[in-house]
């Protein structure tokens, strides 16, 4: 009755509790479904009735417009019919999701996703639209930049490359170390200093088309906290030994299921990079496949086939 959030351990909304119990029985086929919740040492019957018997919450639109959505309706080349499409949504505002969705297009534009004349998506647009992380266009544009990309080029140690894609395109941990940036990898340095660079360029051009909403829904962040810890497992480290006492995992604060959510969020990054099109990119999507196969393995493993 109860699940892990960003702000800790919290019993299920009423809402959550009433879809899961939605699911029982057969549509179509049986006429009732029957619900068994349980009680724990930590949830009671009593929070259970309270759950079950308290009103819904009120249902809001989480609609908003991201890079992959612009540059996929872009391809279409119709505005209007984006337009159409975006205001015939839920949100509250649809004609404020409207200026977002053309905020996103600008910012787009000044990165060389979209051609300014007509609006064509151009090659690293495609690629935008397929990566999906927190905000693709900051991924793309640091690892398609010339110099972070001899950077990553010359790097022998597949671990230490997927330490890098863990800063840019791993589980933001909302630490900002109060500007300071710590980076023992010497390997590491100059592509962090130009990533860093090409962080702040997007910060601007996001507030400068559309201001802290744009900034809310696509935020622009590194993460250096978890360095260590994915260059340990990439490096053959085991879960055990993350997650022990002392170990990289525990100092970090991440609980084992934590750190098996922030190690996958890494081999997605890594899977995804290695799928990417672009040009003179085959060396960074070699790397990428590396480390993929050096991560993806027990108690974290993948199911899901891996093509390579």
């Amino acid at each position: 009755m109860a699940k892990r959030g960003d702000d800790g351990i919290k019993l299920l909304t009423t809402s959550s509790m009433l879809q899961m119990a939605g699911r029982a029985g057969r549509r179509g086929m049986d006429e009732k479904g029957d619900v068994i919740v349980l009680a724990t040492p930590y949830e009671t019957v009593h929070d259970a009735k309270k759950i079950i018997t308290s009103p819904c919450e009120d249902i809001s639109s989480q609609f908003t417009p991201s890079y992959g959505l612009v540059v996929n309706l872009a391809k279409r080349g119709d505005l209007k019919e984006a337009k159409r499409l975006i205001k015939s949504s839920f949100a509250e505002d649809p004609q404020e999701k409207w200026d977002d969705f053309l905020a996103l297009m600008e910012v787009l534009i000044k990165f060389e996703c979209l051609r300014e004349s007509d609006g064509t998506v151009l090659p690293i647009g495609n690629a935008v639209a397929a990566l999906g992380v927190n905000n693709p266009l900051l991924v793309i544009s640091i690892l398609n930049d010339d110099a972070i990309k001899t950077s990553l080029e010359n790097i022998q140690d597949t671990a230490t490359f997927a330490a890098f894609i863990s800063v840019i395109a791993g589980e933001s941990r909302g630490n900002n170390n109060n500007g300071r940036v710590e980076v023992s990898n010497s390997q590491l340095l100059d592509p962090i200093k130009n990533s860093i660079a090409i962080a702040k360029k997007l910060i601007d051009a996001q507030l400068t088309e559309g201001g802290n909403t744009l900034m809310q829904s696509n935020p622009v962040s590194l993460e250096f906290s978890t360095i260590e810890l994915i260059q340990s497992w990439c490096s053959g480290t085991s879960f055990d030994d993350l997650t022990a006492e002392h170990g990289i995992a525990t100092n970090l604060g991440l609980s084992a299921g934590d750190t098996v959510r922030v190690l996958n969020r890494s081999i997605d990054a890594c899977r995804q990079i290695s799928e990417l099109e672009l040009p003179n990119f085959k060396k960074i999507a070699k790397l990428a496949r590396f480390a993929t196969r050096a991560m993806d393995r027990q108690p974290v493993k993948d199911d899901l086939n891996i093509i390579m």
